[in-house]
């Protein structure tokens, strides 16, 4: 939009043309020399009054004549030089245009302050030449005819470039603003047509005429225009990964990551797949995200669609990896012989890992519920904890039993058999061998224990006309005789029981 605004008052527009056509004539009769040396003093007094003039008007004139409304601090400039100005700063005098104001106006109170005292030694002398010393008199009149002149040369060289960039590029006539008084600029606010991030996006805008003079002017006004907005940069600068229960294998779940926005509240949310450093349960082990590029982007309060991941590689972080609960479903206890004892050996119990062909091995000691033969006796283990527990294909620690208490099998007690005892030399007849006491309920006659009690009645093993004998299985070098009729009665005791 053209924003029309009287910014150059008249006063102003004279000195400025006045100060213009006053310097063009000092370099042309310092040039010429003799007789136009005349007019070169001339015009020199019309260039320090303008310079008075300029510098009360700076500070009693009209708004954008003051020094005030050009006096910009370094960052303004900064930002300016930028491209990233105020759109007020294109009334009046611009950040660059001001600096180029103050050094025009310095150098030439300087280039006149050094005139008045300097002195060519052959027809041109300064007013004041005579009042200050030949030192300063030459000091002034070598830089007035030398640096000066270059130092204005140059200036003025700027500023006339200035002024065909503003032309030629900008599309600006300062020339004509400096003429007729009012300025021509573009005072506009816009607004994207949403938030996210594409490229040639409309822009609407807002446009508002100011200036004592706008009305003389018939303005163009632009609605729209288009514009980007860039996708912002984001960095990862962690991740989490979730605990996870021993399954076997190395995979880790990452649940999020910490990632900055810095756009009010706005959050965004990244998962996927990591690797532990093994398989096997322990706490505050390493995983390792080998690409975070393959990690899920998911929106939270932002989209992702206006951000930028720039961070690429790995990653880490650490977790735990918990033992499986897994449980003693039954337990199996080995078959044995008599002993005269209720201790059973178990020898494996039934346990699911759930884990491909991983096994798990548990053994120890269980009890018999008494110490009898017998089929499908109850073996029982009172505190399965107790239990000896033996790595399989699968790793102990990699598990943790969760059963407690007591379990129960079964398993059978086979009485022994009888040895047959050969008759004993005749050098040994009439010795005793052995004397017992006979337990039918309890014992079988092949399992007969020894007893200190000797009877007169105990037969011989040299008499098998009353005596019958047996090797006991218990102790080998023991030989058992029972008399005749007292064995029958024995066995028809048992068998009638």
């Amino acid at each position: 939009m053209n924003h029309t605004v009287r910014v150059w008052d008249a006063p102003t527009r004279l000195f400025h043309w006045g100060l213009a056509v006053s310097v063009l004539g000092l370099f042309i009769t310092a040039k010429m020399g003799g007789e136009a040396m005349v007019w070169h003093f001339r015009l020199g007094y019309t260039v320090l009054t303008l310079l008075l003039f300029r510098l009360v008007w700076g500070f009693v004139g009209g708004y954008w004549s003051r020094f005030t409304s050009f006096l910009f601090r370094p960052v303004q400039i900064i930002r300016y030089l930028q491209g990233r100005s105020d759109p007020n700063h294109c009334i009046g005098h611009n950040p660059a245009g001001s600096l180029s104001v103050f050094a025009m106006l310095g150098l030439l109170a300087v280039q006149v302050a050094t005139g008045l005292c300097s002195d060519d030694e052959i027809s041109a002398a300064g007013p004041l030449s005579r009042h200050v010393a030949e030192v300063i008199v030459n000091k002034a009149t070598s830089y007035h005819t030398t640096l000066g002149q270059v130092g204005l040369v140059l200036l003025v060289g700027m500023h006339l470039a200035a002024l065909a960039f503003y032309f030629f590029k900008q599309r600006e006539n300062l020339v004509k603003t400096m003429v007729t008084g009012d300025k021509l600029s573009v005072v506009s606010t816009g607004t994207f047509s949403d938030k996210n991030a594409s490229t040639h996006k409309t822009v609407s805008l807002i446009n508002t005429l100011g200036g004592a003079d706008a009305d003389n002017y018939s303005v163009t006004v632009q609605t729209t225009t288009t514009a980007d907005i860039s996708k912002k940069d984001v960095t990862l600068s962690g991740i989490t990964s979730a605990n996870k229960t021993y399954d076997g294998n190395t995979e880790a779940t990452i649940t999020s990551g910490a990632i900055a926005t810095g756009v009010s509240t706005e959050t965004l949310a990244i998962s996927g797949m990591g690797t532990f450093s093994d398989k096997d349960a322990a706490l505050g082990k390493s995983v390792t995200v080998a690409d975070i590029a393959t990690l899920t982007k998911t929106n939270g309060t932002g989209d992702w669609d206006n951000y930028n991941l720039t961070s690429s590689g790995s990653a880490t972080t650490t977790a735990n990896i918990i033992p499986k609960n897994v449980f003693l479903e039954s337990i199996n206890a080995a078959n044995k012989m008599f002993d005269g004892t209720t201790k059973a050996t178990i020898t494996s119990g039934v346990i699911n890992t759930g884990i491909g062909t991983e096994t798990l091995l548990i053994a120890g000691q269980g009890t018999f519920a008494d110490r009898a033969p017998g089929t499908q006796k109850t073996v029982t283990v009172n505190d399965v904890s107790s239990l000896t527990r033996t790595n399989g294909t699968g790793n102990w620690n990699n598990y943790k039993l969760s059963t407690t208490g007591s379990a129960t099998t079964k398993a059978t007690i086979t009485a022994q058999s009888s040895t047959s005892v050969p008759p004993i030399s005749p050098i040994d007849s009439k010795r005793p061998i052995s004397r017992t006491k006979v337990n039918p309920v309890t014992s079988p006659l092949s399992q007969l224990t020894l007893s200190k009690d000797f009877a007169d009645d105990t037969c011989l093993e040299n008499d098998p006309e009353n005596c019958v004998c047996e090797a006991s299985t218990v102790h080998k070098e023991v030989v058992i005789c029972h008399d005749k009729k007292k064995y029958r009665s024995l066995l028809t005791e048992r068998s009638s029981k």
